[in-house]
């Protein structure tokens, strides 16, 4: 394979897809330190690629979450994309605006992202540059421009800087991707029983799970330590790579952590595991893919109580990430 000088990354969103990229993209930094990559992504997800030590250059285009208005964005950096001359640009949207765009840029012959492949997206990712002609990998150890990101944060909220941080994240968009709240409150108590050293419950993340979190806190006032709307988006980023574990539903938090190594056990209800859980050491992953009605993508479980979640006790879910605790 020859020297490639200059490679373009295209990936417009959603959030979780863009930082799912990173480890793979990571890789490829680091086994090609010397070229040029540059990230092409929608301006409303830009801040995280724009502060992790990887791109060369992060080019944001206009138009929020609408593919018309996000491909005329699009078009207008066309003139600089095409003054860079790149050597490879490796599509991972795969939409009808990004293939244009190749053709624009005389790539129209660039290999395929696999959009709807039957197995997870990480690897999908990794494998897209891989046929561009790049031997990569997964390399969870990203690198903050500030590395102090958020800690005043935590310790406003009062964490002494010694205590060992848990995650819980009740952030399943649907009612079929949440864990009971009684199971979260005796899995803190569980805690609280097993584990012999001081450490406080984080929440963290918008205000979806404000009255979750706020239900918790108060149960258990002096182990929880509460910044739910209170951290920006790189912030919560920065946080996360000094915890101990996250807890998690299937949520923009869980991808943020799992793409730093963080240990996370995380809970996909009704979500399609063969896209979506992690196949790696680092993430335990709870699925409904061996029930008659598993993976259903629905908002509303069918058997109104969602047994696909249910069934994992706190005690099962302790059992399985005891090994980090």
């Amino acid at each position: 394979m020859g020297k490639r000088d200059k490679i373009l990354i295209i990936r417009f969103h959603a959030f979780g897809d863009l930082v799912a990229i990173l480890p793979y993209v990571n890789a490829l930094r680091k086994a090609h330190p010397h070229t040029q990559i540059d990230l092409l992504t929608a301006e409303r997800v830009i801040t995280i690629p724009e502060n992790i030590i990887l791109f060369d250059r992060v080019i944001g285009i206009k138009g929020g979450m609408q593919a018309k208005k996000l491909f005329l964005g699009a078009m207008l950096k066309w003139p600089l994309l095409l003054f860079q001359r790149y050597d490879t640009i490796i599509d991972l949207q795969a939409d009808r605006k990004s293939k244009l765009l190749l053709r624009l840029l005389g790539h129209h012959k660039a290999p395929v992202f696999d959009k709807y492949g039957d197995y997870f997206a990480g690897l999908r990712y990794q494998k897209a540059i891989q046929n561009s002609g790049f031997s990569t990998t997964a390399d969870f150890q990203l690198s903050l421009k500030s590395s102090e990101l958020g800690i005043n944060k935590l310790k406003e909220a009062g964490w002494d800087g010694k205590s060992k941080l848990i995650v819980l994240n009740p952030a399943g968009y649907y009612t079929s991707r949440n864990w009971p709240m009684a199971n979260y409150l005796s899995f803190i108590a569980l805690l609280e029983k097993e584990l012999a050293y001081d450490f406080k419950i984080l929440f963290i993340g918008d205000d979806r799970i404000a009255e979750k979190a706020q239900t918790m806190s108060n149960a258990f006032p002096e182990r929880c330590l509460n910044l739910v709307g209170k951290t920006s988006q790189l912030e919560a980023f920065s946080i996360l790579p000094k915890i101990q574990l996250m807890l998690t539903e299937d949520s923009g938090l869980a991808h943020m952590a799992w793409v730093q190594g963080v240990k996370i056990c995380l809970m996909l209800g009704s979500t399609r595991a063969d896209w979506t859980a992690p196949p790696y050491d680092h993430v335990v992953n709870l699925t409904s893919s061996d029930l008659e009605c598993g993976d259903c993508m629905e908002p509303v479980c069918k058997h109104g109580d969602v047994p696909c979640l249910t069934r994992y006790t706190p005690a099962l879910v302790y059992a399985q990430i005891a090994k980090w605790l």
